[in-house]
């Protein structure tokens, strides 16, 4: 050892940070930066220099490269030639930097896609799905084999790779990630929407069908005052950037069916991607209140916010009716609580609802 052994820790230690100790001469754990996310320790045994060094890798290298004595030229040729272990370094270092970068299906994706390479051959990909939550899985892609993708725990319960219609090399990889994206998009947005759903007890629901083509939803709607409808919403597979398909079942009164059918028709064609079925049911129940005659249509509420008694009176089993709060206009008759009628006559002079003039104060 000696002279030869000293010279050869000196060589290396001048071009890489590495581990040793003094107990233990000829045992040193070079560590290498390939990029800034990916580092590599390697242990080197080199005591019995200028015997053939023992080159130890990570489990994650070892699996994809394999032994070092196989793939590395000065490992391979040491019985005839033996080199310098600074030049072994040299080496691995040049081929983990080759393995390591993109091949060009792998550059497309991450013009689109956030992603960096995580290893020889391998691309970890980043999805951000519905209110930003990130989804990551990995594609190992040594060409010319097919890549293969390996999902995270979450994103498994979430979807199988066994649904995807892209396959390589008929479709390249960005290909399958957007589809993968897109579909990620369309279940977690789904799971959200009936999370949403569940918490809003007003609104009764039912799911009639839920596969991979398309979730069909029943929704009850009905207000303090008894109006109430139906509502049959479907769901396709490219939902959210499709709107649901709303149909109406039934509407109490009927004589709001053709109003509240021109309603939904409307938000339909509004549908934007933030937008929710929760937003929808909240606007048809804004619409029956509205449309409502024994609901006030300046607070457009049951109850008067001042004195809180209902716009008609209410009798409860064994308790004399409550007295109501009400006025209604005569020019369009239109319905208000007593006491938002007179504070809107107070500054307008003018029915809220028709602006006929009035004088009127209760």
């Amino acid at each position: 050892m000696g002279k030869d052994f000293e010279k050869e820790l000196d060589l290396v230690l001048r071009e890489y940070s590495a581990d040793y100790s003094e107990e233990t001469p000829g045992q040193v754990t070079v560590y290498l930066s390939i990029t800034p996310e990916i580092h590599y320790p390697i242990q080197i045994n080199f005591a019995n220099y200028p015997e053939k060094p023992e080159l130890i890798i990570p489990p994650e290298l070892f699996n994809e490269l394999g032994d070092p004595s196989n793939f590395l030229f000065h490992l391979r040729e040491w019985s005839r030639s033996p080199s310098h272990i600074a030049e072994i370094i040299h080496e691995l270092e040049e081929l983990l930097q080759r393995v390591i970068y993109p091949n060009d299906e792998m550059e497309e994706l991450m013009m689109e896609f956030t992603a960096h390479m995580v290893g020889p051959y391998r691309l970890q990909v980043n999805l951000y799905s519905y209110k930003m939550k990130v989804y990551e899985f990995e594609i190992l892609h040594k060409k010319p084999n097919p890549p293969t993708l390996y999902l995270s725990k979450e994103l498994e319960q979430i979807i199988k790779l066994q649904e995807l219609s892209t396959k390589w090399p008929e479709y390249r990889l960005i290909d399958i990630c957007r589809e993968l994206s897109k579909k990620i998009d369309h279940r977690t947005r789904i799971l959200d929407e009936l999370k949403q759903l569940d918490l809003k007890k007003e609104y009764r629901k039912t799911i009639l069908k839920w596969d991979q083509e398309e979730l069909v939803l029943f929704a009850q709607i009905e207000i303090e005052t008894g109006e109430n409808c139906e509502l049959e919403m479907r769901l396709t597979e490219e939902f959210p950037v499709a709107p649901p398909d709303i149909e109406l079942k039934r509407v109490n009164p009927e004589a709001l069916r053709d109003e509240l059918s021109e309603f939904l028709v409307s938000s339909y064609n509004e549908w934007q991607n933030a937008s929710t079925l929760i937003e929808v049911l909240d606007d048809v129940r804004n619409f029956l209140r509205k449309k409502s005659k024994n609901i006030c249509q300046i607070c457009h509420e049951y109850k008067c916010p001042t004195c809180r008694k209902p716009l008609l009176e209410t009798k409860v089993k064994g308790i004399s009716g409550q007295n109501e709060c009400k006025h209604q206009c005569s020019s369009c008759h239109t319905t208000f609580h007593s006491c938002c009628w007179s504070s809107a006559i107070k500054l307008t002079r003018k029915c809220p609802a028709c602006l006929a003039p009035s004088t009127v104060f209760l």
